[in-house]
């Protein structure tokens, strides 16, 4: 706590020797980066998530595909998982879409 305060301390020493326009361009500059470091945190465990969730569901299809006797109910089981693997591919696909419309070439290509 103690040497984040004194960071504090430093800090406001620095921009307390700014002129008001260099101090004004010094925060714009800091807060667009913090917004680009957390813009890309959501980003990522936005795609991740629905990654994860599209992996499970195929897992869960092949299981059951390969352990169940052939019935109705593992068809339907089957493609339920199937559906639900491809709604999470969509989902990653939007996030990505939506990356490269907000952020630009920083998400040109997939993961």
């Amino acid at each position: 706590m103690a040497q984040h305060v004194e960071s504090l301390i430093d800090l406001g020493e620095s921009v307390g020797s700014m002129s008001p326009r260099e101090a004004f361009a010094a925060s714009q500059a800091v807060s667009g980066r913090v917004r680009n470091i957390a813009l890309t945190a959501q980003i990522q465990a936005a795609y991740a998530s629905a990654v994860a969730a599209r992996d499970a569901a195929r897992q869960a299809a092949d299981a059951i595909e390969q352990t169940w006797p052939d019935t109705w109910l593992r068809t339907l089981a089957v493609e339920t998982y199937r559906l639900q693997a491809q709604g999470a591919q969509d989902t990653a696909d939007a996030v990505l879409r939506r990356a490269r419309a907000v952020c630009g070439l920083a998400y040109a290509h997939g993961y």
